[in-house]
């Protein structure tokens, strides 16, 4: 009896650590006029869209579909490359005991006429140094189509917070009056238990062989 009751404990502790498949971990539709996230996974927490310092106080405009809302911003920077300071961020953090793999972001973006023509994707995982990816935005009275960008497999394992930023720039007018819209911002990928210490599955094998010694050492733990 003894024995069977292990060979069931060991099959749950590697049912628990099998990883689920990837998916929708948060969803943002800003129908609700605030920039919280519309749905989470579970295990995380997913922070509130934040603006930096470089660009206005948000706004609630009408979305993709439009009888929703999307999040609207001005004064982004008419300059050719990005401005540090202006930028649509997210922040990602899995619960204690859980990782994060990230797949893909992609969003619904939209500017007016002399709104930023291009934004591009950047993360804390370096510092916010790289282009994760980027899109160019045409003039135009609807949404561009959902642009979705993968995420490159350095984001796989991650147990601690992560941040996204968009940063939007080669806006035109005075003082980058123009605006850029994002509606139905998801990021997809997979959140799985931190992996057991490989020692206590070699542990486990012992016990499920019958080896004296490691049903001690088990019992003691």
């Amino acid at each position: 009896m003894k024995t069977q009751l292990f060979i069931a404990d060991s099959v749950l502790v590697f049912s628990l650590s099998a990883p689920l498949p990837a998916a929708q971990l948060v969803d943002y539709d800003f129908d609700d006029s605030t920039p919280s996230a519309s749905a989470v996974a579970a295990h995380l927490t997913a922070s509130g869209i934040t603006g930096g310092s470089g660009i206005s106080v948000f706004a609630y405009k009408p979305g993709n579909p439009d009888t929703g809302l999307a999040l609207s911003a001005t004064k982004w920077t008419t300059s050719a490359t990005y401005d540090p300071n202006d930028y649509f961020e997210v922040t990602l953090t899995p619960a204690t005991g859980y990782q994060l793999t990230l797949s893909n972001f992609q969003v619904d973006a939209r500017r007016s006429d002399t709104g930023p023509q291009t934004w591009e994707l950047r993360s804390s995982v370096d510092g916010f140094g790289t282009v994760l990816g980027s899109e160019t935005l045409p003039i135009s009275s609807d949404f561009y189509p959902a642009q979705q960008l993968s995420i490159p497999k350095a984001y796989a394992n991650l147990d601690s917070a992560v941040t996204f930023r968009m940063y939007g720039y080669g806006a035109s007018g005075t003082l980058g009056t123009g605006t850029l819209r994002i509606d139905n911002l998801i990021i997809d990928g997979e959140i799985t238990p931190v992996p057991e210490p490989a020692g206590w599955f070699v542990l486990a094998g012992l016990v499920l062989l019958g080896s004296p010694a490691a049903v001690r050492v088990f019992r003691r733990t």
